[in-house]
């Protein structure tokens, strides 16, 4: 008869830093319930939240921090707006080359080159009713330009 030693199965002993890590853990989260069930982002919103509470000088009472409120931008009144518009548009008439002109919209290489052209002949444009006195603009083409570029003329 033969004698078979048949080991215990053991728990696997853990490194000591592993063990630390796990007390350290269960001691920050104890306040936290630990469902599984829940869904991670729920658990992980109730991290959060215990995280960023901050405790008042008496330490009788949890106070959640406060967070700034993302506020939206005011928007310019419509009138500054235009004129703000208007005189952008303007800046880049009298500043631009050919293909700087050619990238706003409504402006092909042809218009570009006859406004850089019109540009060095007669100095800069004061006002946009002088851009609009060109002969450049045909037809309708002033019109879809000024829509396109949100222009009030």
């Amino acid at each position: 008869m033969e004698e078979t030693v048949v080991a215990s199965p053991q728990q696997p002993c853990l490194r000591r830093s592993v063990r630390l890590a796990g007390r350290m853990r269960s001691q920050n989260y104890r306040a936290i319930p630990k469902v599984m069930n829940l869904r991670r982002s729920t658990r992980l919103a109730g991290i959060r939240e215990h995280a960023t509470s901050v405790v008042v000088e008496n330490g009788t009472r949890l106070q959640s921090a406060v967070q700034k409120k993302r506020t939206r931008k005011v928007k310019p009144a419509p009138k500054a707006w235009m004129a703000n518009n208007t005189k952008c548009l303007l800046g880049h008439l009298n500043n631009g080359n050919v293909k700087q002109l050619q990238e706003i919209p409504g402006i092909g290489s042809k218009t570009a080159s006859i406004l850089a052209l019109h540009r060095s002949r007669l100095g800069c444009f004061k006002n946009l009713i002088e851009v609009k006195s060109l002969p450049i603009w045909s037809g309708n083409k002033w019109k879809r330009f000024s829509q396109i570029n949100c222009l009030d003329t």
